[in-house]
């Protein structure tokens, strides 16, 4: 049987063997068993100003992270890293590139010292994180990015046809503006394009609309990068007939934007 007190002590032990507190003019530096993947040690820094203290890290991640052409400002990593720090009262300083925490009257305790140091190598993961799993937020993050600009003014539905008579033609998102007695509006289905299929079930829907002679149906595709080759036979028909078409990563407001133009215009 394993002895769990004599397990625990080496434990301590070995994590416990790196650590270091060093005094800096600044304040203190404290390091840890934990490795960034240049096999660096993740390191904290404890300083005072006149809105009191805080930590922060060294600086080197954010640096070399947005250095690389990372965006760590808007989608799912942006979304990753508030998840981690803001528990912790740190955030991503991008305009100093640091990690840091909100300032406090007191100095920091060990444990709130541990949770730091934590979160730092915790926030390294996005760094790791491949263009599949990005991709695989693309529509959450289109989906949030519309309910941000629109919740105020339209209904929104997920994953929803327009209406019964459409079906067979479900789009990614649905907006119905809300104007009070006002028959002069239009329903616009919005589909999150990642690859060519999804260009065509824009297209199949528009098509069908206009067989049913619905002049209040709209149809939009928001596509997530510029992968997609637009010039293609099959992108053309689709770009020449929908009502609008945007491609978000990049130029994430830009984009709402025009969906907001088609979306909240007078039906014709």
């Amino acid at each position: 049987m394993i002895d769990t007190v004599a397990l625990r002590d080496s434990i301590c032990k070995t994590f416990c063997a790196d650590l270091a507190v060093k005094t800096l003019p600044s304040g203190l530096a404290v390091t840890t068993t934990f490795r960034d993947a240049v096999s660096d040690p993740v390191a904290c820094f404890i300083e005072q100003d006149d809105s009191g203290w805080y930590m922060t890290d060294d600086g080197h991640f954010l640096s070399d992270t947005v250095g690389r052409g990372i965006d760590l400002q808007s989608g799912a990593r942006k979304e990753f890293l508030d998840r981690v720090l803001a528990p912790i009262g740190a955030w991503c300083d991008l305009r100093n590139l640091e990690i840091r925490t909100h300032a406090q009257q007191h100095a920091p305790r060990p444990d709130e010292i541990i949770q730091f140091i934590t979160a730092l190598v915790r926030s390294r993961d996005v760094t790791f994180w491949s263009r599949e799993r990005i991709r695989g937020t693309f529509k959450d993050d289109a989906y949030r990015a519309l309910v941000a600009r629109f919740a105020a003014r339209v209904d929104l539905s997920r994953s929803a046809p327009v209406d019964e008579s459409l079906k067979d033609f479900p789009a990614d998102a649905v907006l119905r503006p809300r104007v009070a007695g006002s028959s002069q509006t239009s329903t616009t289905a919005v589909f999150f394009v990642q690859a060519l299929d999804g260009m065509n079930e824009a297209l199949m829907l528009w098509m069908e609309a206009r067989a049913q002679h619905r002049p209040d149906v709209r149809v939009a595709a928001l596509v997530e990068d510029g992968t997609i080759n637009l010039s293609s036979y099959k992108a053309q028909r689709t770009v020449n007939r929908i009502d609008a078409i945007a491609i978000y990563r990049g130029d994430e407001k830009a984009a709402i934007d025009r969906i907001e133009r088609v979306a909240l215009a007078a039906a014709a």
